[in-house]
């Protein structure tokens, strides 16, 4: 169903393309931020955000950085060059340095709205437990899919908010798909 429905998208062209990831790469940030300001009035809040800012001897280590490398690889999706490829469709007049900044900004802006989100979250629940916050072992997708949902379902009317998350996640995994089935299409129209 996924790819039948980057075809559709990416059938309509590139205007119809970028209007509906416009609207599914900003509906995540207002999320965030709802979550963010429902978050930090919690009772734990600012116990996980100490843990978040909290430098220990471990940040020096190249494992810790091989990580970030990961992860900055992973959300800029350099190994699928897609935005080498969505670049090549700017029109040549358009400067290309700035675009960049703009994608490394929301990039950082996203991953520091999940930090904090999820360290917000992670003191809340910790103090409502009465369990340590380094005892809580979460990582990967267990993060998005216990911590996320947990922290919407505190929400006035959490139904909702917790429909508006799967149909993020269902949106971003679209865009995601756009952009590498942009990229295969360009390689080979090439």
């Amino acid at each position: 169903m996924s790819i039948g429905i980057c075809y559709w998208i990416i059938a309509r062209g590139v205007k119809a393309a970028g209007k509906i990831i416009v609207f599914t790469s900003l509906f995540p940030y207002v999320l965030f931020m709802i979550m963010f300001m429902r978050g930090i009035f919690l009772p734990g809040a600012m116990d996980g955000l100490r843990l978040l800012f909290q430098f220990k001897g471990n940040i020096v280590s190249p494992h810790v950085w091989l990580e970030a490398i990961i992860q900055v690889f992973y959300q800029l999706t350099l190994a699928c060059s897609g935005i080498v490829h969505m670049s090549s469709m700017k029109p040549k007049n358009q400067p290309f340095v700035s675009g960049l900044y703009w994608i490394l900004l929301s990039v950082l802006v996203c991953g520091m709205l999940c930090a904090l989100n999820i360290f917000i979250y992670l003191g809340h629940f910790s103090s409502m437990i009465g369990v340590p916050i380094q005892e809580i072992t979460l990582s990967g997708p267990e993060i998005c899919f216990n911590i996320f949902p947990k922290a919407l379902a505190i929400l006035p009317f959490p139904r909702i908010w917790l429909f508006l998350f799967f149909v993020t996640m269902v949106l971003l995994g679209i865009d995601t798909m756009i952009g590498a089935m942009e990229s295969i299409v360009c390689y080979l129209k090439d």
